[in-house]
């Protein structure tokens, strides 16, 4: 492995030349009891201190930074291509978009960010959105696909991102050319410096290439071509092809750029604020998302509940083109729902280190939310023992029904939780 001056955890060099600094300084100083005290502090000890620190930052290196394999192929014309692709493996985490934000920011050490953590600053964590009739739902589409580029929520994450972008029908061709060419270099600098990239379709014609987000882990110079990796393989694709195989032709790479110190208090803050506006509904503009729907947040708990105790199905014009019938949409609302609320129990709970001052309505929260994962994990459980068939029984629709009500009202109970969190953490602001 390269150990490169860019791929370092600067804010522990930072702190460590700081104190090798202060050190050196109070030895020099004169007329103060600091100096007495430090008498006896040898030149080795410091010495020592730079040793440390030599081997800190190789170490922290070494452990965030991904190798490169670089590997000679040769092309149908005969020319030898060199390769440079990432050792890494995709992580396993719902929703694409986390998955490669976190693969992205684990390779420069930004460990902080877990999977939880993304998923609660993002908000994934938080929503949940119903059809009438309770018809399937792709319940991260309208963020993932949409929010993700109104919002820009990678300036929540205590780093710096470069966002290339452009858009057809925004963007002129000859401007479009010059954002993509700009990638091509950064992309390559990110990756030859170990981290990999985030990056928006990144697309070919195959069956298996990516329509979502995914993780720029390579490159082919001689051939202009990004490598992705996603789960279940990866493929090739032009540096200037990412986007245009899908409508609306969007084009969106973020690349890491360095940490920075930010305000961490005020992310989690707007993020526990949002939990609030996806329980009743307001995060965002319904009238903009592009994968409609009929309720979010507690109202979509209760359409869900309705639709399955009224043992009425979703018209066809209501109905997910991937329905499958109450019985499969419902098992489908659950499995996600209780993934997704655990994420936001984890969440609160690394809050609590953050936000000390409300440790026991965090902890509440959490707490509330585990009962959500349970009784929607029930319900889940409902729809298995109910095997394929479109409708439910009387007797599992009324259990359905009454698991959901449960649900709903740990929702609530969490929300008031985290309002009380706010509460608090806003007075000691």
């Amino acid at each position: 492995m390269q150990v490169s001056l860019r791929s370092l955890n600067l804010p522990l060099v930072t702190a460590g030349v700081a104190a090798l600094l202060r050190v050196i300084r109070l030895r020099g100083f004169d007329g103060t009891n600091v100096r007495r005290r430090l008498a006896g502090f040898p030149h080795s000890c410091i010495v020592g201190i730079l040793v440390f620190q030599a081997v800190t930052f190789v170490t922290l290196d070494t452990l965030s930074a991904n190798p490169i394999k670089e590997k000679k192929v040769v092309s149908d014309s005969k020319s030898e291509h060199l390769r440079k692709v990432l050792d890494i493996e995709r992580s396993e985490i719902w929703t694409r978009i986390i998955s490669a934000f976190h693969d992205m920011l684990r390779a420069p050490g930004q460990t902080e960010w877990s999977p939880a953590r993304l998923q609660g600053v993002l908000g994934n964590a938080f929503n949940f959105e119903m059809r009438k009739g309770g018809g399937d739902v792709w319940q991260e589409g309208n963020l993932d696909w949409w929010l993700v580029f109104e919002t820009r929520p990678e300036a929540e994450l205590g780093c710096r991102i470069q966002r290339f972008q452009a858009r057809q029908g925004d963007t002129c061709d000859a401007e479009s050319r010059k954002i993509k060419a700009a990638a091509w270099d950064a992309v390559r600098a990110s990756i030859d410096r170990g981290i990999p990239v985030a990056a928006w379709a990144p697309m070919s014609r195959r069956e298996d290439s990516a329509r979502d987000w995914g993780l720029l882990v390579g490159y082919d110079e001689t051939d202009r071509t990004y490598i992705v990796r996603r789960r279940g393989g990866e493929f090739n694709v032009r540096y200037d092809a990412i986007g245009d195989a899908d409508p609306p032709g969007l084009f969106c790479v973020l690349v890491y750029d360095g940490s920075e110190p930010g305000d961490v208090s005020s992310t989690h803050v707007k993020a526990l604020r949002n939990a609030v506006k996806f329980a009743n509904g307001t995060r965002y503009d319904t009238a903009n998302a592009p994968i409609k729907v009929d309720a979010r947040g507690f109202a979509a708990f209760k359409l869900w509940q309705d639709a399955i105790e009224s043992g009425s199905s979703a018209v066809p014009g209501q109905r997910h083109p991937r329905s499958r019938g109450i019985v499969q949409d419902t098992r489908s609302h659950s499995e996600v729902l209780a993934s997704l609320r655990r994420y936001a129990a984890a969440y609160l709970r690394e809050l609590t280190h953050v936000f000390p001052v409300a440790t026991s309505e965090l902890q509440s929260a959490a707490g509330h939310y585990d009962r959500v994962a349970k009784a929607v994990g029930k319900v889940h459980a409902v729809c298995v023992r109910s095997g394929r068939d479109d409708e439910f029984t009387v007797s599992a629709r009324a259990e359905a029904g009454r698991l959901i009500a449960t649900a709903l009202q740990a929702e609530r109970d969490a929300i008031a939780s985290v309002k009380a969190a706010l509460a608090l953490i806003e007075v000691n602001e």
